[in-house]
């Protein structure tokens, strides 16, 4: 009677761990804004400081205009010498095609942080996280090409690394504040001004990244308020990820890597540069399983359409078509 009685507890237990580390829920947003403040101040006295990486990235899409847009903020090295790289790295394009484009590099005393909150300048740009809600963007390159004010609005939750994804190694983090946001903001150049509203995606990533290769993408759909986010990493001997699917409430469900796969299915080479043309993305949890095709709109471009569906059990409750998404590899 009692080894029936503590069989039964037992497998309660495992199919809740189960189902929590699975396919988890409404468990999303628990960081806060220091999470998006920068962190080498917490490893600048690593053995392998030289290792250290840290990115602000943010990307918005604008379908009406066909305005699109990438950027990357980015630290390199030990930033206590000389042995260091601080940049940025801006794309915009229309209807696929790019429009303008900047890449920046910075010294040290040009480069501003407040180690307690999401502030992060360089130069004449400017990232900064108001609060859990809101991230203001402002990017202006050096050459006068043109002005970017963007205001993103938090849609889904964020999520930390607890919640995330990618766990482990202890030195690796991939934080992601904004996984779908609404975007609106004003872009100069030339004689030219330009409205955008859209949607876009934040993330925050740092830590001692040593031998990491990874194939990572996001899907937003602002009219349903649904976003998922995915990332296949190579870190020295072993795979990691997984894919999050998110509403406003919070996380509808994960499924972890190897349940979970990303496989490019076709590519070219330009000037020994693989961009991966066609993508597939699949997986199976407990409840629901995933089916995403990717193709590029330009064979440089980082832009992907995705199509696919998503099943509860062997139902669709979710399928889109040519969702535009970022893509990187």
């Amino acid at each position: 009677m009692r080894f029936h009685l503590l069989l039964i507890v037992v497998t309660s237990v495992l199919f809740f761990l189960l189902l929590f580390l699975c396919e988890p829920g409404e468990r999303a947003g628990n960081f806060t804004i220091s999470d998006s403040g920068s962190k080498f101040a917490l490893f600048q006295n690593s053995q392998n400081i030289q290792n250290w990486h840290e990115w602000w990235y943010v990307n918005f899409h604008e379908r009406q205009s066909g305005i699109e847009g990438r950027f990357l903020l980015f630290t390199h090295g030990d930033m206590n010498s000389l042995r260091y790289i601080i940049g940025i790295h801006s794309s915009i394009l229309e209807n696929s095609k790019e429009l303008l484009r900047s890449d920046e590099l910075f010294l040290k005393d040009e480069y501003h942080v407040d180690q307690g909150s999401a502030v992060v300048r360089m130069g004449k740009h400017l990232l900064k996280m108001v609060d859990k809600d809101t991230l203001e963007v402002h990017i202006e390159p050096e050459d006068g090409k043109f002005e970017l004010d963007l205001k993103l609005k938090r849609v889904t939750p964020g999520f930390s690394r607890k919640e995330g994804i990618l766990t482990r190694p202890e030195d690796v983090f991939w934080i992601v504040p904004m996984p779908l946001a609404k975007v609106e903001g004003v872009l100069k150049y030339g004689n030219t001004t330009r409205k955008i509203e859209g949607w876009g995606y934040h993330d925050h990533n740092y830590g001692l990244w040593e031998k990491i290769r990874w194939m990572w993408g996001e899907i937003g759909n602002i009219q349903r308020n649904i976003s998922l986010v995915f990332i296949k990493a190579r870190i020295g001997n072993e795979t990691k990820g997984g894919l999050i699917m998110l509403d406003s409430k919070g996380i509808v469900f994960q499924i972890p890597y190897p349940n979970f796969d990303v496989k490019i299915m076709e590519g070219v080479v330009i000037d020994d540069i693989s961009y991966p043309t066609l993508v597939n993305i699949t997986g199976k949890g407990m409840v629901y399983s995933v089916h995403i095709e990717a193709k590029n709109v330009t064979e440089t471009s980082s832009i992907m359409e995705y199509s696919g569906e998503i099943l509860y059990g062997n139902k669709v409750a979710y399928e889109f078509e040519n969702v535009r998404g970022f893509f990187e590899y």
